[in-house]
Parts: structure tokens; sequence; C-alpha cells
């Protein structure tokens, strides 16, 4: 065997890995466009466990698929990026239109006891009649 035959068989391996890198990922953003969407009309945030999104990923025909190999498609897609809002080995959170309404209802005060409410308003007007 001549060594031109050698790297020219190393470069096909090397286009079938590279072929194989962009199947899984846009087999990771099918999985995750489906959980956004399912998200958005079941109207309650996503949050997953990460090996439970690894498994789907798996389960979709990427077999090697593993933590490592969401954190590259991670750093190389930005759908992915825009997709998960967050992530770690335990745990994976997606963007929700949902989680807008969350973050908002969550920077408001908080509720306050009615009867409070209801006691300070008497005494202004009490103080407004003096």
């Amino acid at each position: 065997m001549k060594i031109n035959e050698i790297i020219s068989e190393s470069a096909v391996f090397e286009d079938d890995a590279d072929t194989q890198h962009d199947s899984n990922i846009a087999t990771l953003i099918s999985i995750l466009t489906f959980l956004q969407k399912r998200g958005d009309n079941a109207e309650a945030a996503v949050k997953m466990r990460t090996q439970s999104l690894l498994q789907l990923v798996q389960n979709a025909g990427a077999t090697a698929f593993d933590y490592n190999a969401l954190v590259a498609a991670h750093e190389k897609s930005d759908a992915i990026k825009t997709i998960i809002k967050n992530f770690n080995k335990d745990s994976v959170v997606i963007n929700t239109t949902n989680e807008e309404a969350d973050d908002m209802e969550s920077e408001q005060s908080p509720v306050q006891n009615p009867e409070d409410v209801v006691d300070s308003m008497a005494k202004k007007a009490a103080k407004k009649r003096e």
C-alpha cells in the first residue's frame, strides 16, 4: 500500500466523522425544537435531566452521543445556543415563551396579606378626612 492511498483513506474517514457529527447535531436540534414546542403548548418551562436528553438523542439514531458531544454541539451551533437556556451535567433548561412570563412574575413585588392592604387603605382614607 502506498502512502497516498493511506492518506486518501484517512481523509474519507474524517469526512465520515464530520458527516456523522453534523447528523448528530441535526438530530439534537430536532429533539430540542420538539421539546421547546411541547413546553410552549403546555405553557410550562422545560427542565429535564441531561441523561434523559442524551438518551432521547441516542434513541433517535445518534448512538455515540454523550455529554462531551452535547458540549461540542452547543459550542458549534448557534441554533442550539438559542434553544438551550442553560445546561450542566445534571440538568438542561430549554428556552420557552412561557419563561418570559415566569421571569416577569418573579420581578413583581410579593403578594401581601389582603387584610394588611385593606387596613392600610382604611388608614389613608381616615387621614384624608381629618
